[in-house]
C-alpha cells in the first residue's frame, strides 16, 4: 500500500495545509529516496522523505501511512526523524 507524498507530508504535520504540501512538491522542496517528488508520487513504509522547511533539510523515514491529519503525537508515529543535529556554533533557525 502507498499514499501520495503531498497527502503524507500534510498528514504528519510537515505542512500546515494540503495545498502548501502540494506547492512544496511543485517547488522541488520534497524528495523521496533522493529523487525530486511530484505531489502524486506514492510513498510507502521504509521510504526516506527529505523536506526543505525554512531553508533547512529535514530527513524522515516513513514508518506509517497517514492519510488523515491528527494530533502531533499521532503524527509522530508515522515517521522516524533522521535529520542530523545542527553543527555546534551554528544557529538552527535562519535570520
Amino acid at each position: 500500500m502507498a499514499v501520495r507524498v503531498d497527502s503524507w507530508v500534510w498528514a504528519v504535520r510537515l505542512a500546515k495545509t494540503r495545498s502548501q504540501a502540494t506547492t512544496m512538491c511543485r517547488g522541488g522542496h520534497v524528495r523521496v529516496n533522493d529523487q525530486t517528488a511530484k505531489a502524486a508520487q506514492p510513498v510507502k513504509i521504509g521510504d526516506v522523505v527529505r523536506v526543505r522547511i525554512r531553508g533547512f533539510d529535514k530527513i524522515y523515514r516513513v514508518t506509517g501511512l497517514a492519510t488523515r491529519r491528527g494530533s502531533a503525537t499521532e503524527a509522530a508515529k508515522h515517521f522516524e526523524d533522521l535529520t542530523p543535529p545542527p553543527l555546534p556554533g551554528l544557529s538552527s533557525q535562519p535570520r
